[in-house]
């Protein structure tokens, strides 16, 4: 038999099957005895790497949507926020939109956060709180004639560094904010 023989290439091919058979057979043993937990990506460190990632997110795009504001165009912003949120703050912030749309629209606000860190203080029972430190540049009726400088380069604003304690609640949809308090 010559090596690009028919013969030569089924016994190549059998033997390639063979030993596909043979690696499927040992990890169904393996997952047999370990159960799930021998899965990639079941074990509960993994579990706990994915609930840090989903509160992680959670809180910096709840905090982002929080601080946004553009008195040209609030509906969305302030829809996104409520969409963002859950239980008690839901409903103050429901209960204050209008105030809150009226206030940035006299003093002509627009505020850009930028959310620097976050930090996991507890996750636990469907509740979590983090710790959220953003910068704000805002700009207003009342700052249009404030030049730049070093420490903040934005001439017509206001740069602002916050901290906030953010509370998170799990959801059906997921992880919403439920309270969110300055630290001081």
């Amino acid at each position: 038999m010559s090596p690009g023989s028919p013969a030569t290439r089924w016994r190549v091919a059998n033997m390639v099957l063979a030993a596909v058979l043979v690696l499927a057979i040992a990890a169904a043993i393996v997952v047999a005895i370990g159960g799930r937990k021998v899965l990639p990506g079941t074990s509960p460190a993994d579990r706990s790497e994915k609930q840090y990632v989903a509160v992680t997110g959670a809180a910096r795009t709840a905090l982002d949507a929080f601080l946004s504001v553009n008195y040209k165009d609030m509906d969305p912003l302030q829809d996104r926020l409520l969409n963002l949120s859950t239980g008690s703050f839901k409903k103050q912030y429901s209960a204050a939109r209008v105030n809150i749309k009226a206030a940035a629209q006299t003093a002509r606000v627009v505020a850009t956060p930028t959310v620097r860190e976050v930090g996991i203080n507890q996750i636990k029972d469907g509740r979590a709180t983090a710790v959220v430190a953003a910068d704000l540049v805002r700009k207003n009726s009342a700052t249009k004639k404030v030049k730049a400088t070093k420490s903040c380069p934005h001439a017509g604003a206001k740069c602002l560094y916050f901290r906030f304690t953010v509370e998170l609640t799990k959801t059906a949809d997921g992880w919403k904010l439920s309270d969110v308090e300055p630290v001081s």
